[in-house]
């Protein structure tokens, strides 16, 4: 690379950590901590932001304070998790206060140099073969500076072979080896200045699904031996439901190290239910109860979660109980519980919190309750103790390698069930911070918990169940949010509020659209009677009955019963019937004979000419002459120098503005469509446009159905 090329990388690069620079300047605010989201996407907590629990110290003086894990300056030290991970995404921050030697470990064993084993991140300015961001000995990364005193975001995706590493959003390193599939994570301090991490988070990936959301294939159920109780299993809503009892479903297949991931929920049947279940772990086929026992049970005494009836969601029963509660019992939220046995190791998680770190110490043997069980086994569900309904889904398994050193032994026969008082009392290992023979039940205080903000969480919590309105609710669980970043039950609390929120605001809407459209509607009618009204009137006045009584059905159709209407009406049909007297009743029976004698003479010896008549309609009664060669039909007199003959009156506006035409060809006559909307039909038949259509005497053309006319023909006048 030429030196101009060069000066144009450090350039760009260092334009890309001014970018930055805003970002890791800005802490956030509630670090330590998982979002829902994160909680539901199976994400979980290496470090829970107040102590070194689940880390192993290899040397050095690593401690926790402040919300972060630190590594004093002049110390050397390696700190690692107690669980192995194979494939993963890893998300933390550091902080170097001074130009230093660090790093991150990837899948190193537990002995020998983890570098050697594994693979390290460099967090290191100085080295310039392998500067921050690389995998030291694999792969070199693009240069970027960490600048000291500032938190620096560090993310890695490491699938089977292939690792992407990026530092405050930058990517620096895409690479592929093989060397190590698996192991633990760490963190490095060699010399120089002060290391701090923080937000240490992980998502476990390459989990092979367990269930396939529709039915029990690959699972089967296991009776409890002299018992009447049968619990029954089903797939509701693509989860595994179980209910009416303690009952128990096993894989088919059999398990010895791996990481387990599932969403339970625990329903309530009533305020003060707790559901009692649980994961089965390493099991004899068949036989119910046998194995490592993970119990669900959300229940606490009092107000301290870190109190739990038994041995708490996440607990290993008779063994050790879970340093807080942290799930809840709910008809509509499911809780994530993740589980990493590797070996003697067992390590659980509840909503990506840890709750359980478990060395089994004992000589390896079978059963669990009184034995370290090493060997495989099934993995089992295991339904209400006392009758409610339990849910499982997104149950997902990766294997992990077998630890180092001899195999474990195979499992001789299993011995039958001794008799009552006869059977190994289980031993029971202390919660962290209790001393040997201590009481079990002491509530375990958390390090670093703050006893005050739980107590106004709470406060908070018991205010919102009892807001008057969502609106209400809406702002407490945001000042509980705020407070809390991570409590999934005020986040969905909050969520479920808003959407009744949004969803009341758009029925509100929708009614008010509604009101306006009938509003509209009636406005509109009133419009339409008060024309129609007007026009009966005018034309009465002007002794246009046949219009007036046109006028006076259309508002007769749109209110029948009103009294103005019916007064109108009254007076146009009398006015009527007085001119159908006059017209027939001042002839004799001999002088309309005549007069029908000669008229008819004279009809049939002049030529007839066709006209058109409105029967239905606003105009029934009105004539037209078809007397040109193309006669107009429509609803406007003129449009862009277009002109109608005949101009159609339509209260319904459903005739377009031309409509139709009739040509005259000689002594025939055709019928055409003219595109028009609505439609034109020839005695009940569709015209279809541009089309020439035969009509003769007595055709009836029917307009949109608004208006029909009838062809007729009628002697020229002499």
């Amino acid at each position: 690379m030429t030196f101009q090329m060069k000066r144009m990388a450090r350039s760009s690069c260092l334009a890309a950590a001014l970018a930055v620079l805003p970002l890791a300047l800005s802490a956030p605010a509630h670090a330590n901590t998982l979002s829902p989201t994160e909680m539901e996407e199976g994400w979980i907590l290496l470090f829970d932001g107040a102590s070194l629990y689940g880390w192993v110290q290899e040397g050095g003086g690593w401690k926790a304070t402040s919300g972060a894990i630190v590594c004093e300056a002049g110390t050397t030290g390696y700190l690692r998790t107690s669980s192995v991970f194979g494939d993963f995404s890893l998300k933390c921050e550091f902080r170097m206060n001074g130009e230093g030697d660090s790093g991150v470990y990837l899948r190193a064993a537990g002995t020998g140099a983890p570098q050697e084993t594994g693979y390290e991140i460099q967090i290191n300015n100085a080295d310039a073969g392998y500067p921050t961001g690389s995998l030291v000995g694999v792969a070199r990364a693009a240069p970027y500076k960490a600048l000291p005193g500032l938190w620096h975001q560090l993310e890695v995706n490491a699938n089977g072979d292939s690792f992407v590493v990026m530092l405050d959003s930058i990517r620096l390193l895409s690479t592929h080896n093989a060397k190590s599939s698996a192991g633990y994570i760490g963190l490095a301090s060699s010399t120089g200045a002060k290391v701090e991490f923080r937000s240490i988070k992980l998502k476990p990936r390459s989990l092979r699904p367990l269930f396939n959301g529709q039915d029990l294939s690959g699972w089967r159920a296991v009776d409890i031996p002299q018992s009447q109780a049968r619990s029954q299993w089903s797939v509701r809503d693509g989860a595994i439901h179980v209910e009416n009892g303690p009952g128990q479903l096993e894989t088919t297949s059999t398990y010895e190290n791996f990481l387990l991931q599932l969403s339970a929920r625990t329903p309530p049947a009533q305020a003060g239910d707790h559901p009692d279940g649980g994961v089965f772990l390493r099991g004899d086929a068949g036989v119910y109860g046998s194995g490592y026992e993970c119990q669900i049970r959300n229940e606490y005494m009092g107000q301290d979660r870190k109190s739990p009836v038994e041995y708490g969601t996440g607990g290993l029963f008779n063994l050790q109980r879970a340093r807080m509660i942290v799930g809840e019992d709910s008809r509509l939220l499911f809780f994530t519980l993740t589980i990493n046995a590797r070996g003697r190791h067992i390590d659980v998680w509840v909503n990506g919190f840890p709750v359980t770190s478990y060395e089994d110490t004992r000589s390896e043997g079978r059963d669990p309750g009184s034995e370290a069980r090493i060997a495989a086994g099934t993995i089992s569900l295991r339904g209400d103790s006392f009758g409610g309904a339990i849910d499982f889904k997104n149950i997902g398994l990766v294997a992990l390698p077998r630890p180092p050193g001899p195999a474990p032994k195979p499992l001789p026969a299993r011995p039958p069930p001794e008799k009552a008082g006869g059977a190994a009392q289980p031993q029971v290992q202390p919660l962290p911070g209790q001393v040997p023979g201590q009481q079990a039940g002491i509530p375990f205080v958390m390090p670093g918990a703050d006893p005050e903000r739980q107590a106004k969480i709470s406060r908070l919590t018991e205010q919102a169940l009892r807001a008057p309105t969502l609106e209400e609710q809406v702002k407490l669980y945001e000042e509980i949010l705020l407070l809390d970043p991570g409590n999934q039950v005020a986040y969905s609390a909050r969520k479920d509020a808003q959407a009744e929120i949004k969803r009341r605001a758009e029925e509100k809407e929708k009614k008010d659209q509604e009101a306006a459209s009938q509003r509209q509607q009636t406005a509109n009618t009133a419009t339409t009677l008060r024309d129609s009204l007007k026009k009966a009137e005018s034309a009465l006045l002007s002794g246009n009955l046949r219009g007036a009584h046109a006028a006076i059905q259309v508002a007769r159709n749109i209110a029948p019963t009103n009294p103005e209407v019916s007064r109108l009406g009254s007076i146009i049909d009398a006015r009527m019937r007085i001119r159908r007297y006059i017209t027939f009743g001042g002839f004799g029976l001999g002088g309309l004979s005549l007069v029908g004698l000669v008229s008819l003479l004279v009809r049939r010896s002049r030529k007839k000419d066709p006209y058109v008549e409105i029967i239905k309609g606003v105009e029934k009664g009105k004539r037209y002459r078809i007397d040109k060669e193309v006669v107009c039909f429509g609803a406007v007199q003129e449009d862009g120098g277009d002109r109608n003959d005949v101009v159609i009156q339509d209260v319904e506006r459903m005739i377009s503005r031309f409509h139709c035409e009739i040509h005259r060809r000689g002594e025939k006559l055709y019928l055409f469509d003219c595109s028009s909307a609505n439609g034109t039909f020839l005695d009940g038949k569709p015209v279809l446009p541009g089309k020439p259509y035969r009509i003769k005497k007595g055709s009836r053309i029917d307009l949109a159905g608004t208006c029909v006319m009838r062809l007729d023909l009628q002697r020229r006048p002499k």
